[in-house]
């Protein structure tokens, strides 16, 4: 699988690690951390496709919309279960110091499952019409509350 005598698998997991490194805000420990994270690259997203509306050029899809809780955690849970998830599963298997990563991955998938699913029942209660707005979240202290 690994073999720490071969430049090639030397090389791959260089990138494997760079680029855990650079998907890995949602595998933190507390999960206070990775959401507030999460809160930053959402409005960073939003930008992004506000950004690219104003210039006439494709908008990326998955960064468009970011609107409310429910919008962010949907996109939360999606890169989660098809990306990190699978992702530091693997690594883990190469390094395996790294599970912890892995069970935290799976641990804050289940916490915004649970934030999902506390918003969808507010805004069944609320008929919908209290959705807030992205950048009202980064005012406050975290994104939900």
């Amino acid at each position: 699988f690994f073999n720490k005598e071969d430049r090639e698998s030397r090389l791959l997991l260089g990138r494997a690690i760079t680029h855990a490194a650079d998907i890995s805000n949602p595998v933190h420990a507390k999960f206070e951390v990775a959401k507030d994270w999460c809160c930053r690259v959402s409005v960073e997203f939003s930008l992004q496709a506000m950004n690219e509306k104003k210039n006439g050029l494709p908008v990326t899809p998955y960064m468009d919309g970011l609107e409310t809780g429910v919008d962010i955690a949907k996109m939360q849970i999606n890169f989660m279960l098809f990306v990190v998830n699978p992702f530091f599963k693997v690594l883990a298997q190469v390094l395996p110091r790294a599970i912890c990563l892995a069970e935290n991955a799976i641990v804050n998938t289940d916490c915004y499952r649970e934030i999902l699913a506390t918003h969808l029942l507010t805004e069944e209660k609320n008929d919908k019409s209290d959705s807030q707005h992205i950048f009202i979240f980064m005012m406050k202290e975290t994104c939900w509350r």
